[in-house]
């Protein structure tokens, strides 16, 4: 009985170690995570700020053009002033001869239709 309950205590002490062991696997694998999700969470702020800036720049380039344009009395096309008639021709979708929200036919075959092929 002695000898079987040091051999329940050798195996429990082996599966400890085992265990703690995995734990510090665990752990090593958390801090590199973390450290990968830093670091791409700061390649997703500092892209962000670009698109922000870049956002601005085009807003600028835009109004710049446009006093450009009326100071020079040069005419702007209605898809370029913002004018919503040109840009409606462009949103349109495709007409269906049916609705668009509508199943197509499903046609199943009888049940027995293959039961002449061979398998």
């Amino acid at each position: 009985a002695i000898d079987k309950l040091e051999r329940l205590l050798e195996e429990l002490a082996a599966a400890k170690a085992k265990t703690e062991e995995e734990i510090a696997e665990v752990e090593e694998q958390m801090i590199t995570m973390k450290k990968e999700r830093k670091a791409a969470n700061d390649n997703f702020k500092n892209g962000k700020t670009d698109d922000h800036k870049a956002i601005e720049l085009l807003i600028k380039a835009k109004d710049f053009l446009t006093s450009y344009f009326k100071k020079n009395l040069i005419d702007i096309g209605e898809i370029q002033s913002g004018r919503q008639e040109g840009v409606e021709m462009l949103q349109q979708g495709p007409d269906f001869e049916i609705s668009q929200d509508q199943a197509p036919v499903a046609d199943f075959s009888d049940a027995g239709h293959r039961k002449l092929e061979t398998k």
